[in-house]
């Protein structure tokens, strides 16, 4: 059967709320319905050279063959609600990076998985989060900023030329889930900059964003200073999934 992508708005996050309604809180189980779902994405901002596969339970994940330093998902993909041990492997090798056991991934929720690069110690590590898009303003654009990038550990966020965000450190979401909500800006084209914690030295920018009203963006900085293959980087990636 074919499947459709649908952008993640206001409207569609009424939709899966009435779903989840419908259906319950099925998890594992005998209980677990055989039309249950729930929605991964990855982000790999590691230094890495090699591709990352995520293995749930050994099993190759929907939303990765191998992702490359500097890219991520461009939707989230389906997998099985249920307990798993996630793996995450350098490709060419088969290597395992850094594993997270045991993370219940539930019926009907939105989870971001990301691959950093400590800044640093230069250790490989890798956070799930829960995706909360049931207080999207239907009024406002909706963004968070993730600081993915270990060559610049303290940045600022700006949104054309105004300061955002303060003083956020790499992969500092992992640890303070306030940064993984959304907050709301004026639904309008942006340049986004990303500049030394501080200062006025401008790290990367990016022009000409649209951020459209009742969407829901991940903007992320990744990359490593002076590298072809992973440039600095402002990624915006839309809220989709497949449906």
């Amino acid at each position: 059967m074919r499947r459709s992508t649908r952008k993640f708005t206001f409207l569609a996050v009424l939709l899966i709320f009435v779903l989840f309604l419908q259906m319950g809180c099925a998890k594992t189980g005998t209980s677990l319905q055989k039309s249950a779902v729930t929605y991964l994405t990855l982000i790999n901002a590691s230094a890495l050279s090699s591709n990352v596969t995520v293995l749930l339970n050994d099993t190759a994940a929907t939303v990765t063959g191998g992702i490359a330093a500097g890219a991520y998902s461009q939707i989230y993909g389906q997998e099985r609600p249920g307990t798993y041990d996630i793996k995450f492997v350098a490709a060419a090798s088969d290597s395992l990076l850094t594993e997270i056991p045991g993370f219940i991934f539930d019926t009907l929720n939105f989870y971001t998985m990301m691959v950093y690069t400590v800044p640093q110690t230069g250790a490989v590590r890798a956070a799930t989060i829960q995706d909360d898009f049931t207080s999207l303003s239907s009024t406002q654009a909706n963004y968070r900023f993730f600081n993915l990038c270990s060559t610049h550990p303290h940045v600022d966020l700006y949104l054309n030329g105004a300061l955002a965000q303060q003083g956020r450190s790499t992969a500092d979401n992992a640890t303070n889930f306030s940064f993984d909500g959304f907050q709301t800006t004026t639904p309008a084209t942006y340049t986004i900059t990303a500049k030394v914690a501080g200062t006025d030295s401008v790290i990367v920018s990016r022009s000409n964003v649209p951020l459209a009203l009742g969407n829901a963006y991940t903007i992320f900085l990744s990359g490593i200073d002076g590298s072809p293959s992973n440039p600095l980087l402002i990624n915006v990636l839309q809220a989709s999934y497949i449906y």
